[in-house]
């Protein structure tokens, strides 16, 4: 029996390095700013900006990209973003692909995306894909780390 599995964190260190400078910034420019301790909005404004990188981290760090090919179809969950799976049957499918796809100028970049001329796209890294073409002539991408691994899934289900 083909099936192919695979679960993509955010874990590239670009991410983490922007979301520390965010991070870092408001708190010592609240730090170096005049009488800043005589103020009390000052002082809330250092609460909320030392409070919320934390939320921001924590978040980022629960997502994650799951994706499932077996003999049903495509099933996809961008967690926490997407709480239900989505499955896609094949018979709702026209064309299956595996390809490269360059995330920022096709889509704006990783994530939960959507693009007018390109469709959705579920993806965490990386610039592989698997390129699916509906029925209804809607297109979505999920990102993969795997590609020869799916393509020859792919290629066992007799879907390529």
């Amino acid at each position: 029996m083909y099936e192919f599995a695979e679960t993509q964190r955010f874990r590239q260190r670009w991410v983490w390095l922007v979301l520390g400078v965010a991070a870092t910034v408001p708190c010592v420019s609240i730090l170096v700013s005049d009488n800043w301790s005589e103020r009390t909005s000052a002082i809330i404004d250092l609460a909320v900006a030392i409070g919320i990188p934390p939320l921001i981290i924590g978040f980022l760090t629960q997502i994650k990209l799951s994706t499932r090919v077996d003999s049903s179809g495509v099933s996809f969950r961008f967690f926490p973003i997407q709480l239900k799976e989505t499955t896609i049957f094949w018979d709702e499918i026209e064309k299956v692909d595996v390809r490269t796809y360059k995330p920022i100028r096709e889509f704006g970049g990783w994530g939960w995306r959507h693009s007018f001329k390109n469709g959705r796209a579920f993806n965490v890294s990386g610039n592989w894909g698997l390129q699916l073409v509906l029925k209804t002539g809607k297109k979505v991408l999920v990102g993969t780390q795997k590609a020869d691994e799916l393509r020859s899934v792919l290629a066992g289900l007799g879907k390529l």
